[in-house]
């Protein structure tokens, strides 16, 4: 932001300078949003720092032909969100999720958002990581998944047990 006001208030008797400041700064915002919409040649989104679900909604809103979101452990990510989200953008060509860790907002009732409106998505990666989701949803939802046929895998961190003796060094 280029706008700091003054703490001692020096400024308070030039309501003109302020208000043209804070006109110029709405504008570079609008010029800014305007660059960013609509992404339509990214296919592959990561988001691994800090970012606000406004933040979040506002960048996956406008990746109209994404076919692969990732997003690390400091996302806002809830159903909120995907809801939000699918208003904007319908993710039809969405391929593939990746949450690292999400918190108690986002639940079994997102993930069957995304199942019911992204018609091309196959993987949903690691369900069992989604501190909303309770293993026994993911039980259910995995006998669903079998049961009516659909095309979707939902894989999980597989944790590799190293050889403390480095015998698949040798192999």
């Amino acid at each position: 932001c280029g706008l700091v006001e003054a703490s001692d208030r020096s400024y308070e008797n030039d309501a003109a300078f302020r208000d043209a400041d804070r006109l110029l700064m709405l504008e570079n915002e609008r010029e800014i949003k305007s660059l960013l919409q609509p992404m339509l040649d990214l296919h592959t989104i990561k988001i691994v720092g800090d970012c606000t679900a406004e933040l979040l909604t506002f960048i996956l809103s406008t990746c109209l032909n994404v076919k692969h979101i990732f997003l690390g452990m400091n996302t806002d990510i809830s159903d909120r969100v995907w809801e939000n989200i699918l208003q904007n953008n319908t993710l039809s060509n969405l391929e593939t999720i990746s949450i690292q860790k999400s918190g108690k907002g986002f639940t079994i009732k997102g993930i069957e958002l995304l199942i019911l409106n992204c018609d091309n998505l196959k993987v949903l990666k690691d369900p069992t990581c989604f501190e909303g989701v309770h293993e026994n949803e993911v039980k259910i939802l995995k006998l669903r998944i079998r049961e009516e046929n659909l095309d979707l895998r939902l894989e999980e961190e597989e944790e590799k047990v190293r050889d403390p003796s480095g015998a698949e060094l040798t192999r």
